[in-house]
Order: structure tokens, then sequence, then C-alpha cells
């Protein structure tokens, strides 16, 4: 498991400051140990904004869903029931598969059918044929 550098450099920092406290002097040196504790919340702080904001970064490139084809090309549905109309690298999407791709949304940008635009830059992963729903019809209410 990879330790980043930051974390490193905090321990470091913190285990110097502490450290200098310890040498048996009567005298007061260095910060205490609330401004010790007080930086080491505002820095654990600031890695977990960080990592939020990476994880919701990458999140909005991020589709996944089953391919139908729409009326102008290649349509992706998504499980929250968004339908986005694929543009870009989108030749090796086949209709009935479910895929996840990476890209990026065009912003208000629609087509004439309301679905949003959606670049494709690659396909992350073909998970094969979509899973087609049970019909009504079939349930037997």
């Amino acid at each position: 498991m990879k330790v980043p550098r930051l974390f490193l450099c905090a321990a470091l920092a913190t285990t110097c400051l502490t450290s200098s406290q310890a040498g048996g002097q009567t005298g007061h040196i260095g910060p205490s140990n609330s401004a010790i504790a007080g930086g080491i919340a505002g820095i654990t702080a600031g890695m977990a904004g960080i990592a939020v904001a990476v994880g919701v970064v990458h999140s909005h490139h991020v589709l996944s869903g089953c391919v139908v084809n729409g009326s102008n090309g290649p349509e992706l549905k998504t499980s929250d029931a968004k339908t986005w109309s694929l543009e870009g690298n989108s030749a090796n999407i086949k209709p009935g598969d479910r895929v996840k791709v990476h890209g990026a949304r065009s912003g208000h940008k629609k087509t004439a059918s309301g679905a949003e635009v959606f670049t494709v830059d690659k396909v992350v992963k073909d998970y094969g044929v979509c899973e087609t729903p049970p019909s009504k019809a079939a349930g037997g209410d």
C-alpha cells in the first residue's frame, strides 16, 4: 500500500514537534499540544476535502447503463432513467450492451428527442448483454 507524501510529511512534522517538548527542559519551547492537535486536525480536514473533490470530479466523467438505438445514433439509458446521446469515440459501442464509459457531459446540449449529450473518450468496461426487465404481462397481476 502506498502512503501519500502528505501523510508522511504530517507524521514527521508531528514527531519533530512533540519530541522537541520531551527534552526535559523546564521552559516551554515550541508549539503547545493544542496547537499541534489543531494542525493535525487541519491537515486531516484538508486531505479529506481533496479526496471528496477528486471523487466527485471523477464521477462526473463516468456513466454506465444499457445502450439502445436512438434517433441520432447510440444512446445510453442509465439506472436513474436518464437517457444520454453518445458522441465521440462510440464506434465500439453496440446496442443491447451494458457498458461503463468515460468522457464529458456536454453541458446543457440536448438532442431533438430530449436526451442529454455525453462525449465518450473511451469504453471503461463492457459488461455484455443488458438484462431485460420482466414484462408486466408476464407478472399476471
